[in-house]
């Protein structure tokens, strides 16, 4: 499933950050999602987003369960 498709099931989300950290030209941003389904069935997930930054445009962005797998992921020991 794209990525579009996925975020489209919902009616509603909303991503509340909890820090950010940079390492080169990737960005770690654990996060907590809050999405209402059209069906109204609320989901609450906990993820870390990374985004690879170049040239002042995300140029990809991959989803880990934690940020501790999302950091070894990019080569950073917490």
């Amino acid at each position: 499933m794209l990525q579009n498709e996925f975020w489209s099931t919902f009616e509603t989300v909303e991503l509340e950050p909890h820090g950010f950290t940079q390492a080169g030209s990737d960005v770690v941003v654990p996060n907590t999602a809050h999405m209402r389904g059209r069906d109204g069935a609320e989901v609450i997930a906990r993820s870390t987003f990374v985004y690879t930054v170049e040239n002042a445009q995300i140029t990809r962005i991959r989803m880990f369960r934690d940020e501790a797998e999302a950091l070894e992921a990019i080569g950073v020991s917490e």
